[in-house]
């Protein structure tokens, strides 16, 4: 899998017309860290993980612990 997209949380602090999220469940409900590292563990992507939603950031705790399986590919000579 290159490409895996986890939807932290339809819940959105927004009221964007357009936006799809705008007519679903405020409340909402997250992914877990435990949902995030079995997803990914499972998925085993080799491109990018995306963390959307309606707003990911309202669960900072889970998209850091999804950035924790995070790996750099390169020769690192410019870091």
């Amino acid at each position: 899998m290159k490409r895996l997209e986890l939807k932290v949380t339809y819940k959105c602090t927004d009221h964007c017309r357009h936006c799809i999220y705008c007519s679903t469940d405020r409340q909402g409900t997250f992914l877990t860290t435990s949902d995030v590292e079995r997803i990914i563990r499972q998925t085993r992507p080799t491109g990018c993980v995306l963390f959307t939603g309606g707003e990911a950031s309202l669960a900072p705790e889970v998209v850091v612990h999804g950035m924790g399986f995070a790996k750099i590919e390169q020769s690192g000579q410019r870091f």
